[in-house]
């Protein structure tokens, strides 16, 4: 039998949810993952990828998604509205509410980790922790398949859907759900600042950081 010859890549693919933790992500998560099995920077420094925990999975997500919703401060096309171009002061509150924010998941993630003893490398405890995320995918909402000609928007519901999230009284949900409003609250602090710096009245600035805020793609959880 001729030896089998594995086909070569040539383009580099940038995970959207499924990251390396070790990747950087101070604006967006730098992870690319050349035909391999380990992505560029693990390859690289010759080290095992350490993804989000499937039990996080879905955290995870709308930490992706929340740094995607957040590149919109920095959006320079020229069709956007004038209305879109924040001053640097905004952008760089924003940048500031998103370096607390990767910090929290990263936290959150360990703390998730932790809790479960992920950082042991054990079979019994890979076992404890896959009957654990088995037990979860149970408790699930299934959503029923969008149509091929759905939207995006409906597609990456559904996906998400598919995803774990931490729950009330896990280990780390609590961190993770403060992140997230401390993050919007210094999001809306700094647009709120600049519709000032307008010379927007009070009802017109509301208007202003009400629509922005409206986009936002992750819904906070009960404390």
């Amino acid at each position: 039998m001729p030896r089998r010859v594995r086909p070569l890549h040539y383009d580099s693919v940038k995970p959207f949810f499924l990251w390396c933790m070790h990747s950087d992500h101070p604006f967006e998560i730098d992870c690319h993952f050349d035909g391999k099995s380990l992505c560029r920077q693990c390859s690289g420094n010759k080290v095992a990828c350490n993804s989000v925990a499937p039990g996080m999975l879905g955290n995870g997500w709308d930490y992706s998604q929340i740094l995607r919703w957040a590149t919109s401060f920095w959006d320079m096309r020229e069709d956007d509205e004038d209305e879109n171009e924040w001053p640097e002061k905004v952008r760089l509150n924003v940048a500031r509410a998103l370096n607390d924010l990767n910090i929290a998941f990263d936290k959150t993630e360990m703390v998730h980790r932790r809790a479960h003893a992920l950082t042991s490398n054990e079979y019994e405890i890979k076992v404890t922790y896959r009957t654990f995320v088995e037990q979860r995918r149970q408790l699930l909402v299934q959503l029923p398949v969008p149509d091929k000609d759905a939207e995006e928007d409906e597609w990456e519901c559904y996906r998400s859907s598919k995803l774990l999230r931490l729950l009330p009284g896990d280990p780390g949900y609590v961190l993770w759900m403060v992140a997230i409003r401390v993050f919007t609250r210094a999001i809306e602090g700094a647009m709120t600042c600049c519709a000032v710096l307008r010379g927007l009245d009070e009802v017109e600035g509301r208007e202003m950081v009400d629509k922005a805020l409206q986009s936002f793609p992750v819904m906070c959880g009960e404390i």
